[in-house]
């Protein structure tokens, strides 16, 4: 993983908005550097993440934690870190505009969350 796939919605580290309905964040990677594309279904309350050959889907409420640090060298983006227990999933080049908004999905809003 050299950078975001080019394929990556380009990010802004300015401004946090909303994730749009019904889109899907193009150009991430997994853990093990498969390029995945990340969806929240928010009737489902759950997290899918796809591959060209597999969804994983994640219910909020499995979700413990959600953590975020910025790509160094790649303004814009954020490593995602989903904890569940002792299991972790990583997402790399998350556009860091939709980074609040996706912990306040999952998490729910926290008033002290002064970033």
């Amino acid at each position: 993983m050299g950078g975001p796939p080019a394929d990556a919605t380009p990010g802004d580290s300015t401004t946090q908005i909303p994730i749009p309905p019904n889109t899907s964040i193009k150009g991430l990677y997994n853990g093990r550097g498969d390029r995945i594309r990340l969806t929240v279904k928010t009737p489902e309350n759950e997290i899918w993440m796809s591959s060209n050959t597999s969804t994983q889907k994640l219910p909020f409420g499995q979700i413990e934690g959600v953590l975020h640090e910025s790509i160094p060298d790649h303004k814009g983006y954020s490593l995602v870190t989903f904890t569940m227990g002792n299991h972790k999933v990583h997402l790399y080049y998350v556009p860091s505009q939709y980074v609040r908004n996706l912990k306040n999905y999952i998490l729910g809003w926290d008033p002290t969350d002064t970033w």
